[in-house]
């Protein structure tokens, strides 16, 4: 009975190792985002003009950062220029670069929407 029992307990040592090991090697590795550079779409968004389901179109801009941006929108004016969007937590030069292709031009508020497709 002494012998199944250390064979048991040597599979259970055995099983908890190889567990371990799994469990670091999957935590150990870099996640790669599937980021890339952004894609032409065909359109700009305007972000003084765009809702928040619009702003989320953008790379790196989801619910909280769309939110975040129509609140600072609201409470100092339009967006000048794109470095403005800089000054909102959460969106750093990296997040910058790769919305600049898909952000319209900063243009007079007299601008019409549908000028804004390329």
């Amino acid at each position: 009975m002494s012998e199944l029992n250390a064979k048991t307990f040597s599979c259970v040592v055995f099983a908890a190792v190889m567990l371990t090991v799994t469990i670091a090697v999957a935590w150990s590795r870099p996640v790669h985002r599937a980021y890339g550079a952004p894609r032409r779409t065909g359109f700009v968004i305007d972000v003084n003009r765009a809702g928040a389901g619009d702003l989320c179109l953008l790379p790196g801009i989801g619910p909280t950062l769309a939110a975040r941006m129509i609140r600072h929108r609201d409470a100092h004016g339009p967006f000048e220029r794109l470095d403005d969007l800089g000054s909102i937590a959460g969106i750093g030069s990296r997040t910058l670069q790769r919305i600049e292709p898909l952000v319209a031009p900063f243009d007079p508020p007299t601008a019409r929407p549908d000028t804004m497709l390329r």
